[in-house]
């Protein structure tokens, strides 16, 4: 899931959750599907009712802004509610705010680095909870409320940043035209979108939060 940042939908693509999507298909994790909550606008009604038909084994949530935190614990509780034995996982900056997290919502992993390697490690020990000390980048709680901080996982090689799939953004009606909006250049007409070329800040700014150190700039030829 992405969920609502602001009061109408941004128009940055979701390339965090669509870039750990794209890795965990090469690795041969190929049912996946993205809810972008921020497109569609969905009420919470509509939203467990998808959860239902999809039934997933496993429910990620970006977290990308704090003031989100709200949203998500609403979310994360009623999805509980209808999937109680199914492992949600929060990721993004808000992962932050860890333990408030777990102790107030209904996610039960907190991923504290980006999520490519850690939904990996995730997958390859099945989420149960004996070995969960082993996956580096995480936060969650043991049998006896104790929250445990695995470490901080190891950064994505610069090949793998945003390597995403855009037919993402082509599974519901007019989301990819509203991230790729047209427009006219003199007779011709255009897309355009928003790609970034590198992770990351050169500053060091006490106020933000952000797993990785210093900034990683994407390939060039991987751009193109």
């Amino acid at each position: 899931f992405t969920i609502p940042l602001r009061g109408i939908p941004d128009s940055f693509p979701p390339y965090g959750i669509m870039s750990i999507m794209q890795y965990l298909r090469k690795i041969g994790y190929n049912n996946i599907k993205l809810i972008n909550q921020d497109f569609l606008r969905l009420d919470l009604e509509q939203i467990l009712e998808m959860t239902k038909k999809y039934d997933p084994d496993i429910i990620g949530i970006s977290g990308v802004v704090s003031t989100g935190y709200d949203y998500i614990k609403n979310l994360s509780l009623k999805l509980k509610q209808i999937k109680i034995k199914v492992p949600i996982v929060l990721g993004g900056p808000l992962g932050a705010s860890a333990n408030i997290i777990l102790e107030n919502t209904g996610i039960d992993i907190v991923c504290i680095s980006e999520g490519e390697h850690v939904m990996q490690d995730l997958l390859s020990v099945k989420f149960k909870k004996d070995k969960l000390k082993s996956v580096k980048g995480i936060v969650y709680k043991e049998k006896n409320n104790k929250i445990i901080n695995t470490g901080y996982a190891t950064s994505v090689d610069p090949s793998l940043i945003y390597d995403v799939d855009y037919e993402d953004l082509n599974q519901n009606n007019g989301e990819l035209d509203h991230y790729m909006p047209a427009f006219e250049l003199g007779s011709k007409k255009n897309r355009s979108i928003a790609i970034p070329g590198s992770k990351g800040c050169v500053a060091k700014c006490t106020f933000c939060q952000r797993w990785d150190k210093g900034i990683r700039y994407i390939p060039v030829k991987l751009i193109m």
